[in-house]
């Protein structure tokens, strides 16, 4: 099966991995090169490892028995760190042993207990303890560590002239057969180590289970692997079988707490090869708890490190055969490159969520199509290695994939630690302890710590960015703290379960850890609720517990409040009346609202890819008796020339159609400006120095959105930033142009401090109109900034009252600050007067309803008392907000005015409504109740406003 795997995997890869890194995929680069190293590792290079391994995979051919050799099992004690059932069961197992030999227990305590427990299974006892020779700082008889231990045992032992021994951990305790297993292979002289699966036997416990199921791989094909590549299988500590003679030419088993993984270079440096057995003839005991599994992944990592960084150079150059470098390069570096490549795929989706951006650019249909291909193709990887797993490990494991990906922190402090030369005690992983006690907190504190800054970063994003926050970013960060807050829960569930008398058994020490937990599920669910969306699904649930109140005219609801069939259907309505074919004044402001005798023109520029907006303006403008132009900026990615491809390729037709969607519904007028300004170098994305190439995704723009039914009352502008020369060229054609726009901006940023008249402004914009593509020319942003308001009023009145002069039938103000530029021009007009002086249109009164036109009335039956009473309905815990009496009595200006000043965002607040927003709406009603005798009934029509969002 591992042979078919082959093409399927490698098709795979190069279906997603060309897509991936195809040009324009990356939106911010400085994000996306970290991510992509770190999903190739860990998606690309890891499962191509393991189908290597898995096709070098072989057995050990098999040996004649060896008779007569003088063998000892050896078996390591710290009496303080292990239950007596262990040590029992451990040396019961190595009685039992059927091949001649003797066994020793290596005891760092010299306890008495020992020696007679000892003397029942005829064990032999040896003991450094007391004895200065064998208990010194420096390698190689160390004090506190195994390596230490064993090599005083073996000048202790040196007259015996044992050929062979099997170092045990006191957990693994070998079957009778052992030695039977082991021995032959010994005959080929230039074997010096033994090696057979690390398998642990507590599985009911799911830490030691899912520690077993997530060395599966490693503890079968990948060592199988290893040995069928260059006969360099790893030694594992737990248990292995040695030839005397090699361990001496070595010098004792290796000065550093990863003596197994050293002990492996340094034979292999002086030629020596290994075996490995791929049978279970040993089990041990797995870590049982969450922070003895850290405590063991730690040591492990600490310990490899410290061996890249210190002892193993200076063996790999000595080793000739480069195919024994590949088992050791890639355990050596494997815990460093884990815990960074997970670190990076943790951490890089909280910075993006933060900045509200996208590292990739790629839809959602994307995942189906590019990715899970992949991922299926890694299960047939994973299946082509099971018939080499030992029993139990042929099956996908939740608890080792949990393991796997949560014990980052760890790794990732270790070699820290290790970089830092921070020294460390030497570790013991406990076995065989309760589980039952109290977990330390310090077990639980990254996790907290890192739920907590995943919750300050989605908490922050959403503050800033409300409903627009970016969902594929904060899948992840919600995924992030759900799985630190699941680890932490498991763990603690397995302790208290494991009690078997809780109130005799719990004590304070249990206050600490439980806090710990009970926080980060706090914060996963703050986290949680705190999102935009589950707070939508809140509000809809507490609405719920309103007595229902009629159904409102859609024709009164605030656009934002309407499903989208009904926005769909008031769109729909007949054109506005007066006549819009000569219009002439226009104005872009976000922040307020405009009403004129006659028809103008409303601005809006929105990102396609939000297209309710679009509908949504176009009721606005509607509503008010504008006409709306909007300008579809294509954002959100960040490599132009991709962009346009993709346009034009049709990539993006399924944003271009929901676009079409909205503008074939409506019958009124309606100016679309599409990817402005992209004559300007590097002023936008879009904004090329290819004039095919935006010709082309323009034209298919229009084309496409005409053939999804768009007809003849949406208009098309194209429009440059009108420098002669070089804008022509960026022209699509007629037949996909019924107006052309320009821009006209003064400013002192611009101008310094020369004051222009307005002939003098669009002089170098008239060839538009001469040029001779017969179509009209309006000014779709004009900007007259300045800090002199006397000269602002003159240049705008003339611009009003003149442009047609000069052949531009429509001027547009842009009555804002320039967001793009630090401290750049700012075109707000300092007399708010002039909107209405100089174009003739003024800012329409919204204070007394949240609708945009209210035509249902009827007579003002109400009085005092029922505000009164629905105010106190409010003070309950029950509803949406608490609001004092007197705030709700006030009038209009003092409850209104107080939260205006304690929420404003510009144009976000009059794009984007939340729930904030119809609180607002809702004080705003009650507020004004008594002075809208013309108003249906405010409180009924509040209560709605808020169940529809």
């Amino acid at each position: 099966m591992a042979i078919l795997a082959v093409p399927v995997w490698l098709i795979s890869l190069l279906w997603t991995w060309s897509w991936w890194f195809s040009d324009g995929r990356a939106d911010l680069l400085w994000l996306y090169i970290p991510l992509s190293a770190a999903l190739f590792y860990e998606f690309v290079l890891l499962p191509s490892a393991l189908l290597f391994f898995v096709l070098l995979a072989k057995n050990p051919p098999k040996r004649r028995a060896l008779q007569g050799a003088k063998v000892a099992l050896i078996t390591l004690c710290v009496p303080a760190q292990e239950s007596i059932k262990v040590i029992e069961r451990q040396l019961e197992a190595m009685s039992e042993v059927t091949y001649p030999h003797d066994s020793w227990i290596l005891d760092e305590g010299n306890s008495q207990k020992l020696k007679k427990l000892a003397r029942k299974y005829g064990i032999k006892h040896f003991s450094r303890r007391n004895v200065a020779k064998y208990n010194q700082e420096t390698y190689p008889y160390k004090v506190k560590t195994k390596a230490g231990n064993v090599n005083a045992w073996l000048d202790y032992v040196k007259r015996r002239k044992y050929e062979y021994f099997v170092q045990l951990d006191i957990d693994h305790a070998p079957k009778p057969n052992y030695l039977d297993k082991t021995l032959p292979f010994f005959r080929d002289k230039k074997v010096a180590w033994i090696q057979s699966p690390a398998v642990y036997v507590n599985t009911d416990n799911w830490i030691a289970r899912g520690a077993a199921e997530q060395d599966f791989a490693y503890h079968g094909p990948v060592q199988m692997g290893f040995y069928g590549l260059s006969e360099t299988p790893m030694v594992v500590g737990s248990h292995c079988a040695y030839r005397g003679s090699a361990i001496n030419e070595i010098g004792g088993f290796q000065p550093t707490r990863a003596e197994d993984h050293l002990d492996t270079v340094a034979m292999a440096s002086r030629g020596w090869k290994g075996v490995f057995v791929p049978e279970v003839i040993a089990q041990g005991y797995g870590p049982e708890t969450f922070g003895a599994y850290l405590t063991q992944q730690f040591a492990w990592a600490y310990s490899m490190f410290q061996v890249v960084m210190k002892f193993s150079p200076k063996y790999l150059i000595k080793i000739r055969n480069p195919k024994k470098l590949i088992p050791i390069l890639f355990c050596e570096t494997f815990y460093p490159l884990w815990a960074l490549t997970n670190a990076i795929t943790f951490s890089v989706p909280a910075i993006a969520l933060i900045l509200n951006r996208d590292i990739v650019n790629m839809k959602w249909s994307d995942f189906p199509t590019r990715i899970l291909p992949t991922l299926l193709a890694l299960l047939i990887v994973w299946f082509s290695a099971r018939p080499l797993m030992h029993s139990g490990g042929q099956r996908i494991s939740w608890r080792g994939g949990l393991l796997e990906i949560i014990r980052w922190p760890a790794l990732l402090l270790a070699v820290i630690s290790a970089l830092l030369h921070v020294k460390k005690p030497y570790m013991v992983t406990p076995k065989g302890q309760s589980i039952g006690s109290a977990p330390s907190a310090r077990v639980y504190f990254p996790f907290v710590l890192l739920g907590l800054l995943s919750a300050a970063v989605l908490a922050s994003a959403s503050l800033i960015y409300g409903s627009q926050i970016s969902s594929g970013q904060l899948i992840f960060v919600l995924a992030n703290i759900a799985l630190m807050t699941i680890i932490c829960l498991l763990d603690l569930n397995t302790r208290l379960r494991s009690i078997k008398k809780i109130k005799a058994s719990l004590s304070l020490s249990w206050l600490k850890p439980t806090a710990a937990v009970m926080a980060l599920l706090i914060i996963f669910s703050t986290s949680l609720v705190a999102t935009p969306a589950v707070q939508k699904s809140m509000v809809l649930a507490l609405s719920r517990s309103i007595p229902p109140v009629p159904e409102l005219d859609p024709s009164i609801k605030p656009a934002s409040q309407l499903t989208h069939q009904e926005l769909l259907q008031q769109i729909a309505k007949p054109p506005v009346a007066g006549d819009t074919s000569n219009l002439s004044i226009g104005i872009y402001d976000p922040d307020r609202n405009y009403a004129s005798a006659t028809p103008y023109i409303r601005h809006y520029f929105m990102d396609w890819r939000h297209p309710r907006q679009l509908g949504e303006e176009i009721l606005k403008s509607q509503r008010l008796g504008a006409v709306p132009l909007i300008t579809i900026e294509p954002a959100g990615y960040k490599d132009g020339k991709a962009l346009l491809q993709g346009i034009a390729n049709g990539e993006f037709d399924d944003r271009l159609s929901a676009l079409a969607e909205v503008l074939s519904n409506t019958n009124q007028p309606v100016y679309i400006r599409f990817a402005h300004e992209m004559d300007l170098p590097e002023a936008y994305p879009w904004s090329t120095k290819d004039p095919k190439l935006y010709v082309a995704a323009y034209r298919h723009t229009v084309m496409h959105m005409r053939a999804n039914g768009v007809l003849d009352n949406v208009k098309w502008m194209w429009s440059p930033g009108g420098v002669r020369g070089t804008a022509e060229y960026y022209y699509p054609g007629d037949d996909v142009t019924d107006v052309i726009g320009s821009t006209v901006l003064y400013d002192r940023y611009w101008n310094g401090n020369f004051h222009p008249t307005f002939a003098q402004l669009v002089e170098v914009r008239l060839w538009l109109e001469k040029y001779g593509w017969g179509k009209p020319v309006w000014i779709a942003e004009f900007g007259a900034g300045n800090a002199d308001p006397v000269f602002q009023a003159k240049l705008l009145k003339e611009a009003a009252t003149r442009h047609k002069e000069y052949g531009f039938s429509a001027l547009v103000y842009i009555n804002i600050v320039e967001p793009s530029i630090e401290s750049g021009p700012d075109y707000t007009l300092k007399d708010p007067d002039l909107v209405k002086s100089a174009l003739g249109i003024k800012p329409r009164q919204t204070r007394t309803s949240i609708s945009d036109n209210s035509k249902q009335i009827h007579e003002h039956k109400k009085e005092d008392v029922k505000i009164k009473e629905t105010a106190k309905q409010l003070e309950t815990p029950k509803n949406y907000h608490k609001l004092s009496l007197d705030q709700m009595s006030l009038g209009p200006v003092s409850g209104v005015t107080t939260l205006d000043h304690s929420y404003k965002n510009t144009a976000y607040e009059s794009k984007h409504p939340t729930l904030f927003d119809y609180l607002q709406d809702f004080l705003r009603k009650v507020s004004t109740y008594q002075s809208s005798p013309i108003q249906e009934d405010p409180l009924t029509q509040a209560f709605k406003d808020i169940e529809s969002f």
